[in-house]
């Protein structure tokens, strides 16, 4: 279960644009460089649904080479989402209903983005000769595709 963050939550009437990956609300539109790890590789802005009332929300998630090298058998999140495996746990916690504490279900990539290959450039950075061309987030509409996975009943 995430944290409700009301005390940020109570500073606007706005809906969140997004969630990040700890359940903080974010008010503007998603963007790879405002997700909380700032070394990440990879970001995903996501569609996940309330299993207790079907709400949707759309979620953020990263990995950065330092996941790949603390957990050599991590699957990035373009793998995970080939093998429509990506997942977020509970659903934000916006207190609409109980449902926060169940998990949610994964529906449909939006955005995913990447600076470099996964395991690439970590071990190397020092080699790199465009630190620019290193930092610069592109985004790959390829893997931008429904991850329904076959538990999820229903609309």
């Amino acid at each position: 279960m995430h944290k409700s963050y009301e005390d940020i939550r109570g500073l606007t009437d706005r809906e969140p644009e997004w969630w990040d990956e700890h359940g903080v609300p974010r008010y503007r539109k998603f963007a790879p460089s405002d997700c909380p790890d700032i070394y990440a590789s990879e970001a995903v802005l996501f569609e996940v649904r309330c299993q207790g009332c079907g709400r949707r929300y759309h979620v953020g998630q990263t990995r950065s080479g330092l996941d790949y090298v603390k957990h050599p058998k991590m699957w990035s999140i373009g793998d995970l989402i080939k093998a429509k495996a990506l997942e977020y746990g509970d659903p934000p916690n916006d207190h609409r209903c109980g449902g926060n504490s169940m998990n949610s279900e994964p529906r449909r990539v939006i955005e995913y983005w990447s600076r470099l290959r996964p395991l690439e450039g970590l071990r190397e950075v020092w080699r790199l000769k465009d630190i620019a061309g290193y930092m610069e987030w592109r985004r790959d509409s390829g893997f931008e595709v429904d991850i329904t996975r076959d538990w999820v009943k229903g609309g």
